[in-house]
């Protein structure tokens, strides 16, 4: 027998954390413990008729989740060294990136000046809440709809949604399309749909898509590493933004700190389109040969510190 983990397409898939085909397990039924058949149990009653009607699809997904198993023990290696790699810059680039997005796209500036927004249309109650409402809603439909419309389309079609809502917000602060308005109500009303569509695009993509595809995207060697980076680069980028906001808006008013979000925006539109994969319908370790392919060695036949940096 090849000593040559594959996938079912033909792809190697890495087996780490053994140094011979003879010190790893072939298979999840070699494993010690009870840990694999209550997996099997789990992932049967969750794929329903689709595992009952077909037994080795079942198999052939716990011959994939033994060998991501396997990779992340590794044997005390640090997950920093092995997020060193040059095989996990870019799925380490992807959640550095909607982590940063989700940061400097503007929420910050809205919820800012939302109070004024509010104002301007006469709703001086209860405006917490309401944004809190709307939030929690279109969060709920984003959950529904995440594994039906999907991860990209969502963030692709939220991300152009703030960029139209943020425009739009910019101009009601310049005076010469104030004026074209003619009443300062109009303006407000103008400003509260502005700031909808904001608040619905946002929750429909960078709100929950980006912890999402953290959770996703990492290989399992070094996910927790590599989730905790992302993390902190969305904690950093936040305590920036909500640091530097008073000074921009002291210093271009709201015209020109609108105008630099939709700038960001822009950015995080072409950002999602040239660098984020879909992930609808993948298991995590089909996202993972997704990143390494034919690149991921097997380390039943290649030493590891070959391979590391």
């Amino acid at each position: 027998m090849s000593n040559l983990t594959r996938h079912r397409s033909g792809r190697r898939l890495p087996s780490f954390g053994a140094s011979s085909s003879s010190s790893a397990p072939s298979s999840w039924r070699n494993l010690p413990g009870p840990g694999p058949a209550k997996a099997k149990q789990a992932l049967t009653r969750a794929w329903g008729r689709r595992a009952t009607g077909n037994p080795m699809l079942v198999e052939r997904e716990m011959a994939k989740m033994t060998v991501s198993a396997r990779e992340a023990s590794l044997y005390g290696v640090s997950p920093m060294r092995l997020l060193g790699h040059p095989l996990y810059y870019k799925p380490l680039l992807v959640g550095l990136s909607l982590m940063l997005f989700q940061q400097v796209t503007g929420q910050a500036a809205v919820m800012y000046e939302s109070k004024k927004i509010f104002d301007q249309v006469g709703v001086v109650m209860w405006q917490d809440e309401t944004v809190g409402t709307l939030r929690l809603v279109t969060a709920i439909i984003a959950a529904v709809t995440v594994d039906v419309w999907g991860r990209r389309p969502l963030l692709l079609v939220g991300a152009t949604g703030m960029v139209l809502s943020l425009t739009a917000l910019a101009l009601t602060e310049w005076s010469t399309f104030a004026e074209m308005l003619g009443a300062t109500n109009s303006t407000g009303w103008v400003s509260a749909s502005a700031m909808i569509l904001f608040l619905v695009s946002f929750q429909l993509s960078f709100a929950p898509i980006s912890w999402l595809y953290c959770g996703e995207i990492f290989p399992l060697a070094v996910r927790g590493c590599a989730v905790a980076a992302a993390d902190l680069a969305g904690c950093f980028s936040s305590l920036a933004v909500n640091m530097l906001l008073p000074s921009l808006h002291r210093s271009v008013g709201s015209l020109g700190t609108y105008i630099v979000f939709v700038m960001f925006s822009l950015v995080a539109v072409l950002g999602v389109y040239c660098s984020v994969p879909e992930t609808k319908g993948m298991t995590l370790e089909e996202i993972e040969l997704f990143w390494g392919g034919d690149d991921m060695p097997s380390f039943e036949t290649v030493s590891l510190s070959e391979w590391l940096p």
